[in-house]
């Protein structure tokens, strides 16, 4: 061994019973134990004895494996959570939040919060509250188990809900709206003469101006094939138009022409196709073409029953009476409040399948 007295460096191996710079401690051993076991405050540690226990302690270096459970048989897992992002606090489980690995499900026993975003899939279960919020999905939902489509709504559930097409059709049967007639008398609001007491009266028709309606009630659904009055002569033969107008006479549920009149006797008129007439309020109107002129059966009300309650209310619709239209034209549409009283009569109309 040499040693350099200038600069203090030895050259070849240097044995010392303990090294010590300045204040520190007197180190006395270089160990090179992968597991640190003398644990000794005068030793020095070799770099790969550190590195190992390092790497065995903490994690780093290669990966260890980890046995995962089968995914087929372990289905129940609870998810883990921190109570923060740093720190030395354990995560923390719950057995109310789980997760099935063989089905996909997350379970809750709760859940609180807005809920945003896209959700897919079905949802089932009890049902809950939801607190300020709006169904908006406005997708088909009759494959749900909580939607029933039954016509006679058999099951009479106070947990499920009806489609519209069985509450129509519900409502329909039982309440009148859905009943469909064979054969209809339509019935004039006003159809007895109370000074009178006659029901029916002879009704002339005879001018090409004038259009005389009358309100009429058709009971229930009726899908007409043809519709028939009775007529008591033909003073002169010709056609009548025949309207049949909705209750606020702003559209036309047929305009029909009828073949020529010569005779006495029940005039019937068969469509060129059926017509669905639901069961409501119309109006039913009357017009001779050219100069036919034909004296029909009519409901009967005297003038002043007819005035009282066809005409007396102000500014209301008019039950009966007539519009001035283009000679032999009924038009598309008329105001019945606008109808003057110069007629009260309606002209008795059966309606058959």
């Amino acid at each position: 061994m040499a040693l350099n007295p200038t600069t203090g460096f030895v050259n070849g191996s240097a044995y010392a019973e303990g090294l010590k710079l300045g204040a520190t401690v007197v180190v006395d051993s270089i160990l090179d134990e992968d597991t640190l076991v003398s644990d000794s405050a005068t030793a020095l540690a070799t770099q790969q004895s550190i590195k190992a226990y390092v790497d065995a302690a903490a994690g780093g270096g290669t990966p260890t494996d980890i046995t995962v459970a089968n995914e087929a048989t372990d289905t129940t897992c609870f998810p883990s959570f921190f109570t923060a992002a740093t720190g030395d606090l354990g995560p923390k489980t719950n057995a109310g939040l789980t997760f099935n690995s063989a089905t996909s499900i997350l379970g809750a026993t709760g859940f609180s919060g807005p809920l945003t975003g896209n959700v897919t899939g079905d949802v089932s279960g009890n049902a809950g509250t939801v607190t300020d919020g709006v169904y908006t999905d406005d997708a088909d939902v009759s494959s749900n188990s909580w939607v029933l489509d039954e016509d006679d709504m058999a099951s009479d559930s106070n947990t499920k809900v009806p489609t519209q097409q069985s509450v129509k059709k519900y409502v329909d049967d039982n309440a009148g709206g859905g009943y469909s007639a064979e054969t209809i008398l339509a019935r004039s609001v006003n159809p007895f003469d109370p000074s009178s007491g006659d029901v029916m009266v002879n009704f002339t028709i005879s001018s090409n101006t004038t259009l005389s309606v009358g309100q009429v009630e058709i009971p229930f659904d009726i899908t007409a094939a043809q519709f028939s009055f009775y007529v008591v002569a033909a003073n002169v033969a010709g056609t009548l138009d025949v309207t049949l107008y909705a209750e606020d006479g702003q559209s036309q549920v047929f305009a029909e022409t009828t073949t020529s009149i010569s005779g006495s006797g029940m005039h019937s008129h068969t469509f060129s196709s059926p017509v669905t007439i639901p069961a409501g309020i119309y109006y039913l109107g009357f017009n001779p073409n050219s100069t036919a002129n034909i004296i029909v059966y009519a409901w009967d009300t005297d003038i002043g029953f007819s005035n009282l309650w066809s005409y007396g209310v102000s500014g209301k619709p008019k039950l009966e009476g007539t519009t001035t239209i283009t000679a032999g034209t009924p038009p598309a549409t008329f105001t019945p409040s606008g109808l003057t009283s110069a007629v009260d009569k309606t002209v008795i109309t059966r309606f058959d399948t």
